[in-house]
């Protein structure tokens, strides 16, 4: 079933390179600026739009394949709020393509930015393959101008709509032009290109840190699954930064683990074969200096999501210990867990990307002797040594004359 889909959507690719957009002019029409990143295993699409005149809605459509690709979908204002969206779909009749359309609330605003995540959509088909909405389609006459950005350390081979101009800026090849477009579009196309990428995502993420007197402690747990039409034996991401001590481990122990400059390999225990799940955690840990001081109080400020995942995470959550005697917790984004043993704090999220991850920002009062706590511990240990000799001495010494004692009511007999 899986060869008989990559064969259909290898015949839809020749459809789509050959598909050109309509130009068409247009006077006093809404301007739309297109960003698109392909990562391996998704897309993010920012739409940044402006309406000549107010409106209560405007529309972005897409065309996929099935409604399953959209991952997440999110509206904002000039002022970063957060606006409503509705979604319709259709599929038009004849064609195979459905028209995924997210309408905007606008009500408020004539300029809004949307932030579509796409996943399924890349492929190997020979090479990496990624069926793009090169353009927004909206409702009505529309310039337009799109700049798409391919995977870092891959090598642009191909793609639709030639008129476009490609360069590479950093280590991103890069595609880009303007076009003056009608509602009626379909501007689905493909880029090809080279590169050594396994198509991965993580259904959920657990992430647990510990803040410690001497450094902070870090294990990310991922329930990965292999979204690729080829069999993986291998996960590769960049090194965390300031990390040290990394380790890898799945659900059996440790995993072979080799560092090439800032990217890290970490080998699978077995072949890992379309839609199959696995768990891989990364240990590492972080010096201090990523803590600051906050009026006179410890923070601690950063994302959800590791800096060194770069994949969809659909349901991702993480828990802060905080050192012992801690106090004064406060957190935005999440909330605090006090405890008998230790004040804690968790965070939650669903639907996340690199591109759409959420911050959380926590702020305590470190305990007093938390300078000194290594030492108070190691003098505690010694104390309770000392006293676990002393009582093991007299209670030895308390056997031993019990059993030279004569017992009561009888003399001791000397040998003849």
């Amino acid at each position: 079933m899986r060869k008989l889909c990559v064969g259909s959507l290898a015949l839809l690719l020749i459809l789509a390179i050959s598909t050109q957009a309509t130009l068409s002019q247009s006077t006093d029409s809404p301007v739309a600026n297109r960003t698109v990143y392909i990562e391996p295993s998704y897309q993010v699409y920012i739409d940044e739009v402006t309406i000549p005149s107010p409106a209560t809605s405007s529309n972005v459509t897409f065309n996929l394949f099935s409604t399953s690709e959209v991952f997440s979908v999110n509206a904002y204002g000039p002022t970063n709020q957060s606006l409503n969206t509705t979604i319709y779909s259709e599929s038009p009749a004849g064609s195979y393509m459905i028209e995924y359309t997210i309408d905007v609330d606008t009500s408020n605003t004539q300029t809004f930015r949307l932030v579509t995540v796409i996943h399924g959509l890349n492929l190997v088909i020979g090479n990496n393959t990624a069926y793009v909405d090169f353009f927004p389609v909206l409702d009505q006459n529309y310039t337009t101008t799109t700049t798409i950005y391919l995977p870092q350390g891959s090598t642009l081979l191909s793609y639709s709509f030639p008129y476009l101009s490609n360069y590479t800026t950093g280590e991103r090849p890069a595609i880009s032009g303007s076009v003056e477009m009608t509602p009626s579009n379909n501007t689905l196309g493909v880029v090809q290109y080279s590169g050594n990428f396994a198509i991965i995502e993580a259904d959920s993420m657990n992430r647990m840190i510990q803040i410690t007197s001497s450094e902070i402690q870090v294990k990310d747990t991922l329930n990965l699954r292999n979204t690729g039409n080829d069999d993986i034996t291998n996960f590769t991401f960049s090194a965390p930064v300031g990390a040290y001590n990394l380790k890898a481990m799945d659900t059996v122990g440790y995993l072979s683990l080799s560092q090439n400059s800032s990217l890290v390999t970490v080998t699978t225990r077995q072949s890992i074969g379309y839609n199959v799940g696995f768990q891989i955690s990364i240990l590492y840990s972080l010096p201090l200096s990523v803590l600051k001081s906050e009026n006179g109080k410890t923070a601690f400020s950063s994302d959800i999501l590791p800096d060194w995942l770069n994949m969809p995470v659909s349901n991702a959550s993480l828990t802060i210990l905080l050192p012992l005697g801690s106090s004064n917790a406060q957190i935005v984004g999440g909330q605090i867990v006090p405890n008998w043993i230790s004040t804690g704090a968790i965070v939650s999220a669903s639907l996340l990307t690199p591109y759409t991850n959420q911050m959380f920002s926590l702020t305590y009062s470190p305990s007093a002797f938390m300078p000194y706590i290594g030492q108070i511990i190691l003098a505690i240990i010694i104390v309770l040594i000392a006293i676990f000799l002393v009582i093991n001495f007299i209670w030895g010494r308390k056997k031993t004359t019990t059993a030279k004692s004569p017992p009561q009511g009888k003399k001791a007999v000397t040998p003849q």
